[in-house]
């Protein structure tokens, strides 16, 4: 199906309301682990980055060695919550 020109500005504005670094320090930890989990979902599912994003950049895509290590930090950070302001703050 075609899309519109700013379509994928739409998908992005509906991405940060979705999950935005931004935002982090706002949710509480329960979304902020059903966050984190969701990251590696959507990455080993090949959802994210979105495949018109991709299309656009495609040095966005993700190697097997990223989503692994994608997957390793959000797993580590659901573990010790602490290190999520640590990794977002560099």
């Amino acid at each position: 199906m075609p899309r519109c020109p700013g379509a994928p500005f739409t998908d992005v504005n509906e991405g940060r309301r979705e999950f935005n670094f931004s935002e982090w320090g706002r949710y509480n930890v329960r979304r902020q682990d059903r966050k984190l989990k969701e990251i590696c979902e959507q990455v080993e599912r090949g959802k994210m980055p979105m495949p018109i994003y991709t299309a656009m950049h495609p040095d966005a895509k993700l190697t097997a060695s990223d989503r692994k290590a994608l997957c390793a930090w959000s797993e580590t950070v659901r573990r010790n919550p602490a290190t999520a302001v640590t990794a977002l703050d560099r």
